[in-house]
Order: C-alpha cells, then sequence, then structure tokens
C-alpha cells in the first residue's frame, strides 16, 4: 500500500519494497466493492467528499469512543476514499477524533486533498 515516504521537499526519505500480491477476494466482488463506494460518493452519504477534479469512491464511518465528556459520548469519524475512481492512484484517510459524522467532518478534507493533488498533478504534466 506504501511505496515510499517522502518529506516536505518531496524527497523520498524511505522506500519500501515490493510485496508480492496476493488474491484475496474475486475480481468480481472487488468491481462490486468498488461500484458501491463510487455509488456512495456521487450519490450517497459521501458526497460531502465529491472532488471537483477528480472523481472518486469512498466510506464514511462514525465510531463510539468508549469516553464521554459531560454526559455525551465523544465519537471518531473518518472517511476513506480512493481517486481518480476509474483507474484508482491514491487513497486517503481522515479521521476526526470528537466529530459528528465522518461524511460532514471529513469528507470536505478529503475533497480539498483529492482536488489539490489532482490539480498538483495536472500542473506538472
Amino acid at each position: 500500500l506504501i511505496k515510499s515516504i517522502i518529506d516536505d521537499n518531496g524527497n523520498i526519505i524511505q522506500e519500501k519494497s515490493d510485496a508480492v500480491p496476493e488474491v484475496v477476494l474475486p475480481k468480481s466482488t472487488a468491481d462490486k466493492v468498488k461500484k458501491l463506494l463510487i455509488y456512495t460518493v456521487e450519490n450517497g452519504s459521501g458526497s460531502f467528499g465529491r472532488p471537483d477534479k477528480t472523481t472518486a469512491g469512498a466510506k464514511t464511518a462514525t465510531a463510539q469512543s468508549g469516553i464521554y465528556k459531560d454526559g455525551k459520548e465523544l465519537y471518531n469519524t473518518w472517511f476513506t476514499g480512493f481517486f481518480p475512481a476509474e483507474n484508482p492512484q491514491y487513497v486517503v484517510t481522515v479521521l476526526k477524533e470528537n466529530g459528528e459524522s465522518g461524511s460532514m467532518d471529513c469528507g470536505p478534507v478529503f475533497k480539498q486533498i483529492a482536488d489539490g493533488i489532482t490539480e498538483l498533478n495536472s500542473s506538472v504534466e
């Protein structure tokens, strides 16, 4: 999942060796899940994370933390997505502690990241 780690200047500071790929589920199942994740961004709970400059698929989530403040449980929310949807090149997870909703808290941050990377890549080409 990780090819390398880079610093703020774009220099590679650590490279990961290539692992031997392992098929863990049939391609037909992976394709179905991919379609559902794209649908989530286009028409569902992930719409707050829909990028303007690319396409994406994602899963939103809200998890109980077991931590209470003033009698109210705190939640951890996140949005994990990939882009571009047709040929995924990037996967991003945005997590917020003490959030309300993965879609509303983290989706807009994912959108900014996806659009920013897409714009950066188009200016390099």
